[in-house]
């Protein structure tokens, strides 16, 4: 969480800043721990930074590597590595708006009062402050290891069982899809993020998946280049080709070869897209 329910003035400058679209702008980021809110490190930061080149820095300043790292800013976790600090806050100011004001202050414990951080030019801007906690070795061990293109299947079951390592998983090799837990082969909502991933991991869901319409265009509307995966009477159908195409123009290529081939077809897909 943010300064405990994210009300004081820090970081309400910090959140106002990057919803007016401040990108690199300078911003202080305190690091504190997840029991005592202890102070454990302070980062020079902008609003541009990405949450893994904020790990990276909380890792040299802390020793705790980056997989073993789960910050939490604004009461949400930054699994994305690519995410940049300002659209995390976005995301969470307008989550936030939704909520009641009573359980966003119950939402987490509070953390040190943080002062506002001078920019270069004088002027004020909010000091974030972001919780850390520790995962567990064996997790940090099994994160890291698939990051690197370890197999998931020489995991215990426990970690095929757990959503964040089998996405790692498929984020460096889309058939690790096939050594996942049956729960999460199952689980559609976990198969579209992992689609979203890689679109090598529709050939690893379960053939009812790519068969299925709905799910299968949702899938390309994330990752074109699925639609190479789906059952062949989908890719065969122009009708489902053309709605595919509307999502994702990169669909096309990966349509069955006859409608390739098809010179009105293409035309008619080439519109849509």
């Amino acid at each position: 969480a943010v300064e405990g329910d994210g009300s004081d003035a820090g970081t309400e400058a910090a959140v106002a800043a990057a919803g007016a679209g401040v990108g690199a702008r300078p911003v202080a980021v305190s690091v504190v721990g997840v029991l005592a809110g202890e102070l454990l490190c302070k980062i020079a930061a902008d609003f541009g930074w990405t949450t893994g080149e904020l790990k990276a820095a909380v890792a040299e300043a802390t020793g705790v590597r980056r997989h073993e790292q789960c910050l939490l800013l604004t009461g949400r976790g930054l699994a994305e590595d690519d995410e940049t600090l300002a659209a995390v806050l976005k995301a969470s100011t307008a989550a936030s708006s939704t909520a009641a004001p009573a359980s966003a202050s119950a939402s987490a414990p509070a953390a040190p009062e943080a002062a506002a951080a001078p920019s270069a030019d004088g002027a004020e801007l909010g000091e974030l402050t972001v919780t850390l906690v520790r995962e567990s070795p064996e997790r940090s061990a099994a994160l890291e290891y698939v990051a690197n293109s370890g197999s998931l299947n020489d995991l215990e079951e426990r970690h095929r069982a757990d959503p964040e390592v089998v996405l790692a998983a498929v984020r460096a090799n889309g058939s690790a899809l096939r050594y996942a837990s049956e729960r999460l082969q199952q689980d559609r909502d976990f198969l579209l993020a992992a689609l979203s991933e890689s679109s090598d991991a529709l050939c690893y869901a379960p053939d009812e998946r790519r068969r299925d319409r709905g799910f299968v265009l949702e899938a390309v509307r994330r990752n074109g280049p699925a639609l190479a995966f789906a059952a062949l009477e989908l890719r065969a159908d122009p009708a489902f080709v053309l709605l595919a195409v509307e999502g994702s123009a990169d669909a096309l290529g990966f349509a069955a070869l006859e409608l390739r081939r098809d010179r009105d077809f293409a035309l008619a897909a080439v519109a849509r897209s």
